[in-house]
């Protein structure tokens, strides 16, 4: 009797095993896609007429988009632990298909306005869900190598999209890079159409069983418990809300540099449009090389969120802080400086908005907690857009880096506080 039960075991991790490159690439290329879908209008701003739309009226379309992505990602995470998390991806992915179409074709700013802040919501769809799903299929070192795999997918894209943005201004063509957000939207969504049907041939039920709460845990065969099902508790317990506070300062700095940095370099050294854009793909490069880092830092050395952000933070704020001293030296020197900032604030969002949701895997809470982490990022993502290009027109950009720099010694601090909390949460 024994030896058939071992056969089916080993039978049973295999096919698990198996599953877990499909369930990688499924959510690397969505993942890549939703940064295609979402970064296509800011990408371009530099390549738009002038009489099409002014720095203050660009800003608040991003604003737009950010504050309903981040708005959205709470309802995202709170869906996610109830209904089907694949009906939410499919329903994101169509809606932004739609706004994407669109958006070349609108010519009133209040509609843009509107139609990107819908576009936003449908982004928000994306990443509790998909976090959900991983915790499902996927555990331990494998989540965390896949979360890796992703998150390298969206540097891919941003990479993607700075490099087909720099093409298309170059050629006066912005509207392409909405055609080839679209073209990609529509590939990635036959994919995965096929994907989950190939999944749930090979796990038949286990989503489904998974929001149920019924389906038995490999690893831990006992019953729940009261506080294991009740998450304000452990939030409270754990430091969560100062994590959250920190996401928010990390999104401040993440969206606001990338969205304005060929902004800055275009001011400042009179950059050509299209090379000011092209410049961007440094970012992306650097960013790839920092999750792979701290993916490797995650899993052999630290396993510890807050000594990784406290790590990352302090690296940031001193890039930060030479650059708003030599704003002016050379745009090397500016680039270098940001490529470093950027990347360290990549890693940090990484280890915060894939890392700290899975902490929460018992509570059974684990897309609720990605959503309100996600959340407060665009909180700080929604700030930035809107006050960046007020700060940097009243005051240069000197004080506007300077400020880049206060917000990571802000972030860095608060990281130091919670540091001794999070470490005994984690421990338990």
């Amino acid at each position: 009797m024994s030896r058939p039960c071992t056969r089916q075991m080993k039978a049973n991790k295999t096919k698990c095993g198996d599953s877990a490159p499909l369930i990688t690439l499924l959510f690397c290329l969505l993942y890549f896609t939703s940064y295609m879908t979402r970064k296509s209008f800011g990408a371009v701003k530099l390549g738009l007429p002038e009489t099409l739309l002014t720095d203050a009226q660009i800003g608040y379309i991003g604003s737009a988009l950010f504050f309903t992505y981040g708005a959205g990602q709470i309802v995202s995470g709170l869906l996610g632990d109830r209904i089907d998390p694949r009906k939410l991806i499919l329903c994101g992915l169509a809606t932004t298909l739609a706004c994407n179409a669109a958006f070349p074709f609108v010519t009133s700013v209040p509609l843009l306005i509107l139609l990107w802040a819908i576009n936003g919501f449908a982004q928000a769809l994306f990443w509790p869900p998909i976090v959900k799903l991983m915790t499902i299929y996927l555990s331990g070192d494998r989540y965390t190598k896949a979360v890796m795999a992703v998150s390298i997918a969206a540097q891919a894209a941003l990479l993607a999209v700075y490099a087909a943005a720099a093409l298309f201004v170059s050629l006066s063509a912005w509207q392409g890079m909405f055609a080839l957000s679209c073209s990609l939207a529509i590939l990635t969504g036959i994919c995965l159409v096929w994907g989950f049907r190939t999944l749930e041939r090979r796990h038949p039920g286990k989503v489904s069983a998974a929001l149920n709460a019924k389906w038995e845990r490999t690893e831990e065969k006992a019953p729940a418990t009261k506080s294991e099902t009740r998450l304000w508790p452990t939030v409270l317990a754990s430091g969560l809300l100062v994590v959250v506070i920190i996401t928010a300062l990390v999104g401040f700095l993440r969206d606001g540099i990338e969205e304005w940095m060929s902004t800055y370099l275009y001011d400042t050294f009179s950059l050509a449009a299209d090379l000011s854009t092209l410049m961007n793909l440094f970012m992306p490069l650097f960013g790839m090389v920092c999750v792979r880092f701290v993916a490797v830092l995650h899993l052999r050395f630290l396993r510890d969120e807050a000594k990784e952000i406290v790590l990352l933070m302090g690296v940031c704020a001193a890039a930060l802080l030479s650059l708003a001293i030599f704003h002016t030296l050379h745009p090397i020197f500016s680039l270098m400086m940001i490529v470093l900032a950027i990347g360290c604030i990549q890693a940090t969002n990484t280890s915060l908005t894939c890392y700290v949701p899975a902490r929460f895997a018992k509570s059974g809470k684990v897309s609720t907690v990605s959503g309100l982490v996600n959340a407060f990022t665009y909180v700080g993502s929604t700030i930035a857009t809107s006050l960046i290009p007020v700060l940097f027109g009243a005051a240069g950009w000197g004080v506007t880096i300077l400020s880049w720099g206060a917000v990571a010694l802000c972030a860095l601090a608060l990281a130091l506080l919670v540091a001794k909390r999070w470490r005994g949460f984690i421990q338990e």
